[in-house]
């Protein structure tokens, strides 16, 4: 049975909690809102149709507020390769430098306040970080891949104690916290003879014992793989087809799995223990030709590294590219889903050093950062236009935390403010 309707966003009896969780997500103004979202109900799915105008209106953009970073200055505003950044209660900024080994703290500012951790495999030390987060109880939560652990630390910098996690496997798929405190790091979830792994994560408990394993969503839909094999047949490589569907996912701070595939504008979800859906209908954009090409032969030089005389044998690329290209849960609940865009070229420089015999570079093409940001109920807010180059990190309430990397590919840490 399927019954569809139409109400404002502090909707009652059919999705009241989802009204709370709007209003405490955004600073209590949900009742302010006049947009409309379409609900239905498929069995027990709760669908929320997001196709009214943006609440924010169509002119809500990003505005940078404190921007950190030196191409050349003190170590501690010099970035090598940023992988994670979290922010505490009163704006003071965490931010994860996998090349200098170690956490630097700045104020709201953006003044330098102390570093935490160093290089080594002793308390408190790091080998090959990637992701950070708080726990409920105020503790730095930082995964270290390289030492196999997850270390702790207080606000002030010093080691508390460790949480040893499986070893051999790095990722950069986000370590997560819940509300609970239970921490969510990526695992090979299954190992299948003859075919690709499988990634999932595995959940930790507050008390650090392993509660379960959570599998990457399989919905049915045919992945389009390419493969190479070294001439010994001892390696392989494989990758997608450019453009083709794919499964973005993530877990939210109630612990729920957050996924989409991104060839449907579908986010799917759970609210109250019952499945929800977010679905818009946009336009798909067209690949470009000279961006196909470009693709083509990105793939057939990567291949060709494992296979020399790999040929393409597989799906061709698609003329349109998926909707989606990524999915992300902001520290308020909020959803954030990236938007593909029509390819910008950035030409190759014809000077580049390369060794004999290497090809000369080609054309690289990239996307303008766009966003559509949801309320957890569906409501659609916004759709921001980032600039260029910048990746959001961290998201919270009217502010965004990320990484934006210059013409000379110098890292800086950024704080912008939506402008509503």
């Amino acid at each position: 049975m399927t019954t569809s309707e139409t109400r404002t966003a502090t909707i009652a009896p059919l999705l009241a909690l989802a009204a709370l969780l709007t209003t405490a997500c955004s600073g209590g103004d949900a009742t302010a809102r006049t947009a409309t979202v379409e609900y239905d109900t498929i069995g027990d799915t709760i669908v929320a149709r997001a196709q009214q105008a943006p609440t924010w209106g169509d002119a809500a953009t990003l505005v940078e507020e404190v921007r950190i970073g030196e191409l050349d200055g003190a170590e501690e505003y010099t970035f090598g390769r940023v992988s994670s950044m979290t922010v505490d209660s009163d704006g003071t900024m965490y931010v994860l430098d996998q090349q200098a080994l170690t956490v630097r703290v700045y104020d709201e500012n953006g003044r330098h306040v102390r570093d935490i951790g160093r290089s080594g495999s002793g308390p408190g030390e790091l080998k090959q970080p990637h992701s950070l987060d708080f726990t409920p109880d105020g503790r730095l939560a930082v995964r270290d891949f390289g030492n196999a652990r997850i270390n702790f630390y207080d606000r002030s910098g010093e080691s508390v104690g460790t949480l040893t996690i499986p070893g051999g496997f790095f990722t950069t798929t986000p370590m997560h916290v819940d509300t609970l405190g239970r921490i969510y790091t990526s695992v090979v979830a299954d190992r299948i003879e003859g075919q690709m792994f499988r990634v999932g994560y595995q959940r930790f408990g507050a008390d650090g014992t392993i509660e379960d394993t959570i599998r990457t969503p399989r919905p049915d839909f045919q992945t389009q793989p390419l493969t190479a094999r070294s001439p010994d047949g001892a390696g392989m490589s494989a990758t997608s087809v450019p453009f083709s569907p794919g499964i973005q996912w993530t877990i939210d701070r109630g612990g729920n799995v957050v996924w989409a595939i991104t060839s449907d504008y579908t986010i799917h979800t759970m609210q109250n223990d019952r499945p929800f859906r977010i679905t818009r209908t946009i336009d798909a954009v067209p690949v470009q030709a000279a961006e196909k090409a470009a693709e083509e032969e990105r793939v057939l030089r990567n291949m060709r590294r494992t296979q020399p005389n790999w040929s393409w044998q597989g799906a061709a690329i698609p003329d349109a590219k998926p909707f989606i290209g990524s999915v992300t849960v902001a520290h308020d609940g909020r959803i954030w889903v990236q938007v593909r865009q029509p390819g910008e070229r950035q030409p190759a420089d014809p000077m580049a050093e390369r060794a004999p015999g290497q090809p000369a570079p080609v054309d690289t093409w990239t996307e303008p950062p766009v966003y559509d940001v949801f309320e957890p109920d569906g409501t659609w807010l916004a759709r921001l236009d980032a600039p260029k180059q910048f990746m959001p990190m961290y998201m919270h309430g009217d502010h965004v935390w990320g990484i934006q990397r210059d013409e000379y590919d110098v890292n800086y840490v950024v704080r912008m403010r939506i402008d509503r």
